[in-house]
């Protein structure tokens, strides 16, 4: 899995570099080939067109590099769109300047002020874009952490279940299994000694569900539901105290 990740990564990553190294050929091309005047402002702004590309292609690249899961590249999508329209808002501009130039005299003065504030207006937008982000991702991750703990319950009674060979206990299994699902997902530092003892129980639980002895394991259903019913009353309190 690992190695199938690498190779699309390095496809992706090959794409993008030929996809922005064609721009780049075809304006150097446009730009020497074509013939007209090329005063000191045009070159500005040529100069300034290709820092956008090369912007741009970092900034593409280094999003897609870190987007490892479709609601990663999702969350990348409004970075990678600021680095491109800068590009293209910066090819235009440059366009404009050359076809002026041509039959009027731009003030050098001029094409480095518009250039040079699309760039910083470009740049404060992708630092924007950047930090929402980051924000949006490290709540996502913080919020992983807080459900891991009763996601890895239910898996686990899930498991017990399909270990399960006694008609007697499926349906306190069952009972049990749907008193976890709906169970407060989020855990905290309050909840961690009783979740440390619930994650204990449901290893002897299943011990006892596949040893099949129904009574023993009965008796440890009734302490785990005990135990999930003090967690989320321990979640309660927890939210009220933060309000």
């Amino acid at each position: 899995m690992m190695i199938t990740d690498r190779n699309k990564h390095k496809k992706k990553s090959a794409a993008y570099f030929f996809i922005y190294l064609l721009i780049l050929a075809v304006y150097a091309v446009a730009y020497f080939v074509i013939p007209f005047e090329k005063p000191a402002s045009t070159w500005i702004a040529a100069g300034f067109t290709v820092l956008s590309i090369l912007v741009s292609f970092f900034v593409s690249f280094g999003m897609m590099k870190k987007a490892t899961t479709a609601r990663r590249a999702f969350y990348s999508y409004p970075v990678i769109r600021f680095g491109v329209t800068y590009m293209v808002v910066q090819i235009i501009a440059s366009v404009v300047f050359c076809v002026v130039g041509a039959f009027v005299e731009v003030p050098v003065w001029i094409t480095l002020m518009v250039c040079v504030i699309w760039l910083a207006a470009s740049l404060g937008g992708l630092i924007a874009a950047h930090a929402t982000k980051k924000a949006i991702a490290d709540i996502e991750t913080d919020t992983e952490v807080k459900i891991r703990n009763t996601t890895e319950f239910r898996i686990d009674i899930v498991s017990v279940q399909e270990a399960c060979k006694s008609d007697e206990l499926r349906k306190p299994l069952e009972k049990l299994a749907e008193e976890f699902k709906y169970s407060d997902p989020v855990s905290s530092p309050d909840t961690l000694e009783i979740e440390k003892k619930i994650a204990d129980a449901i290893v002897s639980l299943n011990k006892s569900v596949e040893a099949n002895k129904v009574e023993d394991a009965k008796e440890k259903i009734r302490v785990l539901g005990n135990m999930l019913s003090e967690r989320n009353r321990i979640c309660k309190a927890f939210k009220k105290s933060t309000y």
